[in-house]
């Protein structure tokens, strides 16, 4: 199994029971983060640490610039 197969993502939900909908995914591979988005967590495609400082902020993080 890997990434963005589906079953991956399963078997990561199962075995550390993650709830998905309070679940954030941060990945530099679209394919990766269509995957997920396709299971139904939150994502961020990361394309430079700026960007994602900005995203996370989106999400509600206090974060240092």
């Amino acid at each position: 199994m890997m990434k963005p197969e589906p079953e991956i993502f399963h078997l990561l939900i199962d075995r550390y029971n993650i709830d998905i909908t309070t679940t954030l995914f941060i990945d530099d591979s679209i394919q990766n983060i269509h995957g997920a988005k396709n299971i139904g967590f939150h994502t961020i495609h990361f394309n430079s640490p700026q960007q994602l400082l900005k995203e996370l902020k989106k999400y509600g993080f206090d974060l240092f610039d």
